[in-house]
């Protein structure tokens, strides 16, 4: 039986969350459809599990999870597991208590991309300053919804944003009819309302099922739930009444009144959107609404049939920006309406392709990064590799971008950093000289695979990873992900600082020129066919760059134009030999109608078909095969460069821990991984630590599970979290732990895993300003009495394609009379900032003693500090 694939909602006691998990004692139309279905399966993330709206969806089979959007950690653990995130957070008003929308939609995003969640479904709002220019700064409701839509198209998280016209649910019922409150638009303007129980579900669905798909037209476009042009009020066939609504009071909502009333809110997309309509997307009609919600409203024949032939937007009439409309009953009489409900309003989604890594700090974590970073129930890997314009979608461009991964790094005879390598000389290789416009501007290097390979993979760069190694390891788990064998991974790579010399083997190039070529980057002619039979087990030739290889197709299937190697060009197997030996081949390099370009019938035959056949013979011997000559292939490195051993998972292992003192106590946060650990509810594991001044373990506390994550190859990891954190005592202190995971001791043959407790954060850390375009407050740095350093400060990594990673410090002023922390051993060292703290906003901490600077803290993020 195939697995539910889970799909964890937020907000599920909001406006939109209730229509997804349910509404009341009854089940929503949605959650009825997962549940029904069978592939997908509800969560609920809430703060309260054990509330009585929580009990009554367990009741009815949804998963209810305890976790807190302004707690990352919290939410990491409730999305384990997870192949879908709808995501909504509550607007940040005054009465919000605090609540930073901004924190919370980067939290969600954060922790999403941190288990691997595979689409990440996201309510947002328009950009007001875009629209506006300006005139409008007080809704922030607009600001922050805006800045998470684009935190969330930089995160690579493969995802789209929901447009949601005003909510039909938006009615309210009164003792003398039904209200809804309204900005006032020109009579000439559009308007679009969703019916939020019907129409967000239906949209989601299609998504859900589609989404790895069908990504042409979902990722990178816009994404209107429902937008009916009809204003509901005249299909009611009762009396409609106009009312000047005051003013609430509230800047973010009187500003919003202006603003839709002048700008009409958004633009306007095509209504029902043809995307989601082509995936399967039925809409509701304002009628059905009027019909199942308002039943005790007489809805008149004549009205149905005057809907019809409504102009947009003729029954909103000239005056104040809002107004107060009232809806009333024929059998009860008109009169003032009982107060004012605000609606919804759409947005533009600025949604783009996925990125199936997250990136790491350092390069020991690389060897287990497809588990770390790969998400669950991942049961299609090589679609996620659907990136580059559009989304890349194999099913409507044609396009494999795996393949392009593969040429990057030098498979093949096209276009790829390796292919410039000189074995004797020690020049060239994987060096990522590639990036350089010279390199891309060669007719040797036509086409985007570069730098659609180039703008994926770069987020993996930092100070410990080069570009060179990026490539790698993104072209290795490419490989894995879509069926190809295992292959160990070196780091070390240094990027070259110039372009190399050219060199690329190209199509029309005769069989001498190719032998020579490859013979020049240290391959055998056997070699040879090899390497470009594995590279070919992927991939196309598009007709763009290679006109005179492929024709224009004209087909709406393929819309690059992309003649395939082989039958299979997203999976890794030896149908590129097999095909090619029983002459059923489309490989245009072998079959093309220009001899001349049919480069690879004559390397595979350069041997009389001997090799070949034996791969087309054994799937078995073809994959070893490839596994060797990829290995040799990213390890084909410039004279000097002296690459790591080989980088193996270890059994066990903390990530991102952190500690963070308040007041007397250490918090220790963060979880440990399980290597190749399958789920079990049986299993216990344990954190002990050692005090500072003791080496041994006297301190434990039991941590709770977080989910199983699979990775490539069946490898699952189980993980355990610290969460909500483990209390230390502070002036004690800690000096390093060590995990006992069914009685069984792990601690790196008695290592142990270290814990600097010399310069923590400290908790008293705040925020003046949460507004992401001038985040202010104060940074506040726990530092040991006794540590002495002679500087405290941020690290902020600068990196750029083309220059070597630069990291830019800002010092963490030492206090002219020390600010001593309650009750431990602790001084307070503070940095007061405005304006993001000039790119600062996500750092690390640094310090120097007697002249040796260190890292001695991970990411610190300003963004998740509680306000002063």
């Amino acid at each position: 039986m195939t697995s539910a694939r889970i799909v964890s909602v937020f907000d599920t006691t909001g406006m939109q969350g209730p229509v997804f998990i349910s509404r009341g004692a009854n089940m929503s139309l949605y959650l009825d459809a997962l549940l029904k279905e069978g592939t997908f399966l509800p969560r609920a993330i809430t703060r309260d599990p054990d509330s009585e709206a929580s009990q009554k969806l367990k009741a009815r089979g949804v998963q209810v999870v305890q976790a807190n959007s302004l707690d990352k950690a919290s939410l990491v653990s409730a999305l384990r597991g997870s192949e879908a995130v709808y995501a909504v957070t509550v607007p940040d008003f005054p009465s919000a208590e605090g609540k930073d929308e901004v924190v919370q939609g980067r939290n969600m995003i954060d922790a999403a991309r941190k288990v691997g969640v595979k689409f990440f479904i996201w309510s947002s709002l328009p950009s007001i300053k875009k629209v506006t220019g300006g005139k409008y700064q007080n809704c922030r409701q607009y600001v922050h919804k805006e800045i998470v839509a684009e935190y969330l198209k930089m995160s690579g998280v493969h995802h789209a944003v929901l447009l949601l016209g005003a909510f039909l649910e938006n009615f309210w019922k009164t003792d003398t009819g039904y209200d809804v409150a309204l900005p006032q638009y020109p009579a000439t303007s559009l308007q679009a309302f969703v019916w939020v129980k019907r129409d967000v579900p239906a949209a989601t669905l299609a998504l859900l099922r589609n989404y790895t798909d069908a990504s042409k037209g979902i990722i990178g476009k816009e994404y209107p739930v429902s937008w009916y042009s009809d204003i509901i009020f005249a299909v009611l066939g009762v009396e409609v009444t106009f009312t000047n609504a005051p003013a609430t009071g509230v800047p973010q909502i009187d500003e919003m009144w202006a603003f839709l009333a002048e700008y009409n809110g958004f633009y306007i997309p095509p209504v029902p959107n043809p995307d989601l309509a082509a995936l399967g997307a039925e809409f509701s009609t304002v009628d059905e609404f009027l019909e199942v919600e308002l039943s005790c409203v007489n809805v008149r024949k004549t009205h149905w049939e005057l809907k019809s032939n409504l102009n947009r937007g003729n029954y909103l009439m000239a005056g104040r920006p809002a107004w107060q409309i009232s809806a009333k009953h024929d059998h009860e009489p008109a009169g003032e309406s009982a107060g004012t409900y605000k609606s919804s309003t759409p947005v533009r989604p600025g949604a783009e392709g996925s990125l199936l890594f997250t990136i790491f700090n350092k390069l020991s974590r690389v060897g287990d990064s497809q588990v770390e970073l790969r998400g669950p129930n991942y049961k299609e890997p090589c679609d996620t590799f659907n990136f580059g314009p559009n989304g890349g979608d194999t099913n409507v461009s044609g396009r494999s971008n795996v393949a392009d991964w593969i040429r990057t790094v030098g498979t093949a005879l096209s276009y790829h950093d390796m292919a410039t390598h000189n074995a004797a000389a020690g020049t060239g290789g994987m060096d990522a000289s590639i990036r350089f416009p010279e390199e891309l501007a060669r007719d040797e290097n036509v086409g985007t695979g570069f730098n659609n390979t180039l703008n994926i993979l770069f987020p993996l760069v930092t100070r410990y990873v080069s570009i060179a190694d990026a490539l790698t390891l993104g072209t290795m788990i490419a490989i894995e992900s879509c069926g190809g064998p295992q292959i160990s991974f070196r780091g070390g790579r240094i990027d070259a600082t110039a372009p190399n010399a050219p060199g690329v083997p190209e199509p029309q190039q005769d069989l001498s020129a190719h032998i020579g070529a490859f013979a020049r980057q240290g391959f055998s002619q056997t070699e040879m066919i090899g390497l470009i039979a594995c590279g070919h087990t992927f991939g196309g030739v598009q007709h763009v760059p290679f006109p005179q290889i492929v024709p224009e197709l004209n087909d709406p299937t393929n819309t690059d134009s992309v003649t395939h190697f082989d039958s299979t060009f997203t999976t890794f197997d030896n149908n590129v030999a097999s095909e090619y030996i029983s002459g059923h081949t489309t490989n245009p390099l072998v079959v093309g109608h220009n001899d001349t370009t049919n480069s690879d019938k004559r390397i595979f035959g350069s041997d009389g078909n001997v090799t070949m056949k034996a791969f087309a013979n054994s799937p078995t011997l073809f994959a070893s095969t490839c596994s060797t000559l990829f290995t040799k292939m990213f390890n084909s490195v410039p004279k000097g460069v002296k690459l790591t051993d080989v980088i193996t998972p270890l059994p066990v292992k903390p990530d991102n821990v952190q500690l963070v003192l308040n007041n007397d106590t250490l918090q220790l946060t963060g979880e440990v991984r399980l290597w190749n650990a399958k789920q079990d509810s049986t299993r216990t594991v344990r954190v002990f630590y050692a005090d500072r001044a003791s080496t041994a373990y006297t301190h434990n506390a039991t941590l709770r599970s977080a989910g199983v994550t699979n990775g490539g190859r069946g490898v699952t990891a189980a993980w355990y979290t610290f969460a909500p954190f483990v209390a230390i005592n502070a002036a004690k202190g800690v000096s390093r732990m060590r995990f006992v995971v069914d009685g069984k001791v792990q601690d790196q043959g008695g290592v142990g895993f270290a814990l600097n407790d010399a310069v923590v954060l400290s908790g008293t850390s705040c925020l003046t300003n949460s507004d992401a375009s001038n985040l202010s407050g104060r940074l506040d740095v726990a530092v040991r009495t006794g540590t002495n350093p002679t500087r405290v400060f941020l690290e902020h990594d600068v990196l750029t394609k083309f220059n070597p990673p630069k990291i830019v410090e800002r010092d963490i002023p030492r206090p002219a009379t020390p600010r001593n922390a309650m009750h431990a051993p602790y001084a307070i060292w503070s940095l007061n900032f405005t304006n993001n703290m000039d790119g600062f906003t996500t750092s690390t901490l640094g310090v120097e003693v007697g002249g040796v600077k260190r890292t001695v803290l991970g990411t610190i993020e300003l963004f998740g500090f509680p306000p002063c």
